[in-house]
């Protein structure tokens, strides 16, 4: 089930920890000029019977969770604590996902995923013992740009936050701290 929270004057959804029906939680990371590929990703994990969240940055700034700063520069938001660009909204958002969620088992994924098979099946390979499983990608080593004409940045473990199961009752998620969401360089959050 669903807890509407109001923070600042601003709805957040807060999930209770339990799945309204049996479907496995998906966070889906909300970009406005993603909207069509957020659609897409939210009907195809609702097609496999998941709770879908949307994981809005805007919401959680407004709320004064998320107080990271950031700026414009042409087309790119500029994370000024990275010093890097932030190619998406939910760059950083996505980190927030255990506080969003409460407890148990949820899957955080960017907007451009799309479910071809059951996401149900991860549970399965859930370990108790890990705080979060991700899809390790080999490093990337190519630059220049990318989606929307934002720049490509080179780093360990790129692509690694794209899709990741988050055990929230792991004992360093029980605690999220939001002065390291605030401080750490998105690369190594």
């Amino acid at each position: 089930g669903t807890t509407a929270v109001v923070l600042g004057g601003i709805l957040l959804l807060r999930d209770s920890g339990r799945a309204s029906g049996d479907g496995v939680r998906v966070y889906i990371g909300h970009d406005r000029r993603e909207q069509a590929a957020f659609d897409v990703a939210a009907k195809t994990a609702r097609s496999f019977g998941c709770d879908v969240f949307p994981v809005y940055e805007e919401r959680l700034r407004i709320a004064g969770l998320l107080t990271r700063p950031t700026d414009r520069r042409g087309n790119t938001m500029w994370d000024l604590h990275s010093d890097a660009p932030q190619s998406t909204e939910f760059a950083v958002s996505r980190f927030f996902v255990p506080m969003l969620a409460h407890s148990g088992w949820c899957l955080a994924v960017d907007c451009d995923v799309v479910f071809l098979e059951d996401p149900h099946t991860l549970l399965d390979l859930a370990d108790e013992d890990k705080a979060v499983m991700v899809v390790k990608h080999p490093p990337l080593t190519a630059t220049g740009v990318k989606m929307d004409g934002q720049i490509q940045t080179v780093y360990q473990r790129k692509n690694w936050s794209s899709v990741i199961l988050w055990n929230v009752d792991h004992l360093p998620n029980e605690r999220p701290n939001l002065v390291s969401l605030y401080q750490w360089p998105g690369r190594d959050l």
